[in-house]
């Protein structure tokens, strides 16, 4: 009976608990919901700040504060400029996601920016159009963002600013000319007495002491006259003054008429964009009888023989932004940061070029011979790749998952390439390979990088396996040796 009495209590016990539950509109089992805090835009601003504070916090430490090189003093730095190319204003949201650019700069460089260099395209499509507000666009950006004491000196892109295949020489002439007029004196300055021959595509420049050069190509290569001038002008600065950097630019990299000037004098350091190329790996420089920086961009990023980005990626490829910070130091040194200007982050790892010495030894740090000491890309030792196939459809995609790969010397993986062979019941072999770029340009530090990749192929017919096989690449592309892995299944004929 007490057994009895004690089940009809909790019966009648859940019934009320029911009861309420129903008045209140929320079953037991409902799951509580904390309603999640809104911020508002001040709130959102003072995170933002104190984020800002922190990030330039670290930075100062690291760069300024705690620095250490034998090669560069950070305490006394006379000189701080912005290298950037390939602006390309006239694309949408361009001109928005450069003058961020320049805050962030603004706000990386202690000493102040005493100089900006912009290496051509500096026009998405000017040449083309004459659409002459992407250039007083390019002019406002700089000239109301920075102050009066920064100085602006400019380069011309082929194609998007001026010359091009299919342009007359005397069409070049008046755009060289449109440009030096509507970008104003502060984009041709000087301390002393130089000839203004913009208009000839190529320009000089006494800035702080130091000397800036630039040549425009002339359709398709550099005029015989304007490399006549760059050499005589070379010759002339480095007798008078051969232990400083001179510094030398042009939008096109790796013309052998430029280059076999450029290699007689190791006092230069030279800047090249148009390539679109990253710089995130140790191939943005390269010495061998001169400095060569290749500035990454500040539009889109390109990358050769990449053809499995998804659309995604492909449609993302604007999501980018880089440009350097150059800096000297009371010796003659220079410093150059390279800056993700998307992300804004500053990479950890700098170049110091030293001030020019007469044994060359300024040029033997960055050769193409240190591509010996980079370590080979390699996978973990347990790597194995992930083979999933639908055997109740052979026709149906096959999803193919390996591990990224590393190096030893940190430097990142640039991609993948995927062979995958299926073998029919018949021994006929198809063979597909992809290459799949590890997308390290979006991972300023290769910071939260993937940990894995995947890639599908089409299925066959009448397969009896598939086997695949990737090589990872390092930024020297030094492969990794080969990760394989087979599939095999005796069902498929059974499902045929």
């Amino acid at each position: 009976m007490k057994k009895n009495t004690s089940i009809l209590m909790v019966i009648v016990l859940l019934i009320i608990v029911s009861i309420f539950s129903g008045c209140s509109g929320q079953s037991p089992a409902d799951p509580v919901i904390t309603p999640v805090p809104t911020l508002s835009p001040d709130e959102i601003s003072a995170l933002e700040a104190e984020k800002e504070k922190t990030a330039l916090a670290l930075f100062t430490d690291k760069f300024y504060n705690q620095y250490s090189n034998e090669n560069f003093d950070a305490k006394n730095i006379v000189m701080t400029m912005a290298v950037l190319s390939d602006l390309h204003i006239g694309i949408p949201n361009q001109a928005e996601k450069t003058e961020k650019a320049i805050d962030f700069l603004k706000r990386r460089t202690p000493n102040g920016i005493d100089v900006v260099l912009l290496n051509g395209d500096l026009t998405n499509n000017y040449r083309s159009t004459g659409d002459i507000t992407q250039i007083t666009t390019v002019r406002d950006l700089f000239v109301n963002n920075l102050p009066e004491t920064t100085k602006f000196f400019y380069s011309l892109g082929i194609i998007h600013d001026a010359g091009g295949l299919i342009t007359k020489t005397t069409d070049t002439k008046k755009i060289r000319e449109t440009f030096a007029s509507t970008l104003g004196d502060r984009f041709m300055p000087t301390e002393t007495q130089l000839q203004d021959i913009s208009d000839k595509g190529y320009r000089h420049s006494i800035i702080n002491g130091y000397h800036f050069i630039s040549v425009d190509m002339n359709v398709s290569d550099y005029s015989q006259d304007a490399l006549k001038w760059l050499d005589n002008t070379l010759t002339e600065i480095t007798q008078a003054e051969p232990n400083k950097a001179v510094f030398v630019m042009t939008h096109v990299p790796d013309i052998a008429s430029m280059t076999k000037i450029l290699n007689k004098y190791p006092q230069v350091i030279y800047f090249s964009g148009h390539e679109h190329i990253p710089f995130n790996t140790p191939s943005g420089i390269h010495q061998n009888r001169h400095t060569a920086l290749s500035i990454g961009g500040l539009a889109y990023y390109r990358e050769d023989n990449v053809d499995s980005l998804s659309s995604e990626d492909n449609n993302n490829n604007y999501e980018y932004g880089q440009g350097f910070i150059v800096e000297i130091d009371n010796a003659g040194n220079v410093r150059v940061l390279r800056a993700d200007l998307y992300n804004q982050v500053i990479l950890n790892e700098n170049w110091v070029i030293p001030s020019p010495k007469s044994d060359k030894s300024h040029i033997n740090i960055y050769t193409a011979l240190n591509k010996r000491k980079h370590a080979n890309a390699e996978f973990p030792q347990d790597a194995k790749i992930l083979i999933e196939v639908d055997e109740n459809n052979p026709f149906a995609p096959v999803k193919i998952t390996f591990p990224a790969a590393t190096a030893s010397d940190g430097q990142p993986i640039k991609y993948y390439v995927v062979t995958v062979k299926a073998t029919e019941c018949s021994g006929t072999i198809i063979e597909t390979t992809k290459t799949i770029s590890s997308l390290y340009m979006k991972y300023p530090n290769q910071e939260n990088m993937p940990t894995s990749y995947s890639i599908t192929v089409d299925g066959v017919a009448a397969p009896n396996s598939y086997t695949v096989t990737v090589k990872a690449y390092n930024c020297m592309n030094k492969a990794s040796q080969s990760l394989t892995q087979t599939y095999t299944s005796e069902g498929f004929t059974d499902v045929l």
